[in-house]
C-alpha cells in the first residue's frame, strides 16, 4: 500500500517490532506510522484511530488483521482464560475496528474499504487440528463482514473478507506439529503483499470472493451464500 501511494499507519501490541516492520518501508515515497494498538481495548482502538487521523488526516482503507492461533487442544479442555483470548482479539478486534473506522471513513465521504483478514479454518473445521476455538472466532469474522457488507450497500465503503497464509506460518505450524502435510498442503500459500495491492477494492461488490496468487497451492473452495 506504501509503494502503491498511501500513507501507512501500522499498529501492533508489540510497539518495538511493529516500529521495526514500519523501518522497514522507509524507502517508499509515502509517511509510514507505527502505533502501539491492543486491539481487545476499544479505548486503544480509539487512540490508534486519533493518531492517524492527527498526522494523516482521513481514513481510507482500514486492515482488521489481528488475529491469534489456536491448535491442539479439545474445546472440553480448552481454559476459559485462551477462549477470551482469542474472542478478545479475533472477534472483539473486528468489532472494535468496525464500529470505530467505519464511521471514520463514512464522515469525510470519499471511497473506502474495510478488510477483514479470516481464515480457511472460516469455511471448515479440519479432523486432527483441534482448533475450534479458532475456527469459531473465523467463522465470526466471515458472518461480521457479510453482515457489515449488506449495511454498507449504496454507501461508498466496500468490504473484503479476506485469507492469506505466509510460507513463515505455515512451516511453523508443521514445526509445531498441529497440521499433518497433507492438510497443509490444502491451504494457500500466497502474498500478503499481492493480496492487499491486487484487492482493495474488491472487484466484485457484494460477491464472495477467494483469492488466490500466482503463489497458491490450492484450488479455490466455493462457498454458497
Amino acid at each position: 500500500l506504501a509503494e502503491a501511494g498511501a500513507n501507512v499507519v501500522m499498529a501492533d501490541i508489540q510497539k518495538a517490532a511493529v516500529e521495526e516492520a514500519a523501518h522497514g518501508l522507509s524507502g517508499t515515497n509515502k509517511r509510514v506510522m507505527p502505533v502501539r494498538l491492543d486491539v481487545t481495548q476499544e479505548q486503544s482502538v480509539l487512540d490508534a484511530l486519533a493518531e492517524a487521523e492527527r498526522n494523516f488526516g482521513k481514513l481510507h482503507i482500514a486492515c482488521n488483521n489481528a488475529g491469534v492461533p489456536m491448535h491442539g487442544t479439545r474445546l472440553i479442555d480448552v481454559p476459559s482464560a485462551d477462549w477470551e483470548f482469542v474472542i478478545g482479539v479475533n472477534i472483539w478486534g473486528i468489532i472494535h475496528g468496525i464500529r470505530h473506522f467505519v464511521p471514520a471513513i463514512l464522515k469525510h465521504g470519499e471511497e473506502g474499504h474495510i478488510v477483514n483478514t479470516a481464515s480457511v479454518a472460516g469455511f471448515q473445521n479440519r479432523r486432527g487440528t483441534n482448533q475450534g476455538p479458532y475456527s469459531m472466532s473465523k467463522y465470526a469474522a466471515l458472518s461480521l463482514s457479510e453482515a457489515l457488507e449488506h449495511e454498507l450497500e449504496g454507501t461508498n465503503v466496500g468490504v473484503s473478507v479476506r485469507h492469506i497464509v505466509t510460507t513463515i506460518s505455515a512451516q511453523s505450524s508443521l514445526s509445531a506439529g498441529f497440521f499433518s502435510s497433507e492438510v497443509a498442503a490444502e491451504f494457500w500459500i500466497c502474498s500478503g503483499r499481492r493480496l492487499a495491492v491486487a484487492r482493495v477494492p474488491s472487484k466484485r461488490p457484494g460477491a464472495t470472493q477467494l483469492t488466490s496468487t500466482s503463489g497458491a497451492k490450492a484450488t479455490a473452495m466455493h462457498r454458497v451464500r
